[in-house]
């Protein structure tokens, strides 16, 4: 929805695995799919309990922390097959909307979340070792391709706050240079900051 926009980093804070507790006798056939077909396996496996489960609920304590500085992660690590890794989980997510009759609301979040993971997907290539051409090649060749086309359509950009508002303008018009140099000063400012 919408409301998510307002704070777009946090679309994936509630979809990770590691964040929840589940009932192992309910959920005991969900498994998780490969990492190598899908990308952000955990909000596959979550969307499929939550729609099975029949009631849940939100612990506002902290009971596990969880450390992104791993330099080796997923997370930090380049992926050359990143958006085709998404492509796969959106398409199946469409497909699981589908399939369970789910209302336009989820259909408006899954769009969504299309153009916000945008920015990981070119975040990786930024934090890559490729060279400043290379990077600038295969990020013009992911903000041209026909799924971002159809996603911004369809996406309220002015939901957003301003300095994401510049990336995603960027993006939606394929200024490759701009959002490069955007991604670059904000590695640069997110490492300052945790010094």
């Amino acid at each position: 929805t919408n409301e998510q926009l307002s704070h777009p980093l946090r679309i994936d804070n509630i979809s990770t695995a590691w964040g929840k507790f589940y009932k192992s006798k309910k959920f005991s056939e969900i498994t998780f799919k490969d990492k190598s077909e899908i990308y952000s396996e955990d909000l596959y496996f979550n969307i499929r309990c939550f729609l099975k489960a029949q009631n849940s609920e939100y612990f506002t304590e902290v009971n596990y922390i969880y450390f992104k500085g791993n330099s080796a992660s997923i997370v930090h690590t380049y992926d050359p097959k990143m958006l085709d890794e998404y492509k796969n989980l959106y398409k199946i997510m469409k497909d699981f909307i589908v399939l369970n009759n789910l209302n336009g609301q989820f259909k408006h979040a899954l769009n969504n979340r299309i153009v916000i993971n945008e920015l990981s997907i070119l975040r990786n290539v930024s934090i890559s070792k490729l060279s400043f051409l290379n990077k600038r090649k295969i990020m013009k060749k992911i903000m041209k391709d026909r799924i971002y086309k159809i996603a911004y359509q369809n996406f309220d950009i002015d939901k957003l706050p301003f300095y994401y508002r510049s990336f995603y303008l960027g993006c939606k018009f394929k200024m490759t240079t701009y959002v490069l140099l955007i991604l670059h000063i904000g590695e640069r400012l997110k490492t300052r900051i945790k010094q």
